[in-house]
């Protein structure tokens, strides 16, 4: 199943409630592909490395947003016409200059 939710401009300091409002959205608004196990546990990872890099600073510490999406096969396993299992986590500075 592929998945895929943002995490809107943020201040860094509620990046992290930020991002758990978003998987939660995501969740409810998809049931159907959010609650199979493993794009669940995709979403997971990834939202947790979300707030992982927005911790460290390394994209700046004023407004950052992110972009989450992959794509899960049943138990993580290539599935014949389908996509390998993938995770994209993309973290950007959205101050304005």
């Amino acid at each position: 199943m592929s998945w895929s939710f943002t995490v809107p401009p943020t201040p860094a300091d509620s990046f992290g409630a930020a991002a758990e409002a978003a998987l939660a959205l995501a969740i409810e608004q998809n049931p159907g592909s959010m609650g199979v196990v493993e794009t669940a546990e995709q979403a997971r990872a990834a939202v947790d490395l979300s707030i992982l890099l927005v911790a460290t600073k390394a994209v700046g510490s004023g407004l950052v947003q992110a972009s989450l999406n992959g794509h899960a096969n049943p138990e993580h396993k290539p599935t014949k016409g389908f996509s390998p299992d993938t995770i994209t986590v993309t973290v950007l500075n959205a101050d304005k200059a």
